[in-house]
């Protein structure tokens, strides 16, 4: 199912100065991570800006299920099961 808004900005909170590490993981370019960091001194609005952009890339397939397995890839497995029992 679809990550909701909410969801994200929980998400953000958490990953923090962290969301690069994500980024990774997510299939982001350097260069859309270069344009996150350009927009935003804020690490947690540059988090939820790097779901943000992943959501718009991958529309229908930005699944709930793609982003708790890229989180746990990524090792953030403490989020993702924080986000399974929502």
């Amino acid at each position: 199912k679809a990550v909701t808004n909410s969801q994200m900005d929980e998400i953000a909170a958490k990953l923090g100065s962290q969301w690069k590490t994500l980024a990774d993981h997510l299939e982001m370019s350097e260069k859309e991570i270069r344009v996150i960091e350009s927009d935003s001194e804020d690490v947690e609005l540059q988090a939820k800006m790097l779901l943000v952009a992943w959501q718009d890339r991958e529309g229908p397939q930005a699944t709930m299920e793609s982003l708790v397995t890229a989180l746990n890839s990524a090792g953030f497995s403490n989020v993702a099961e924080g986000l399974s029992e929502t």
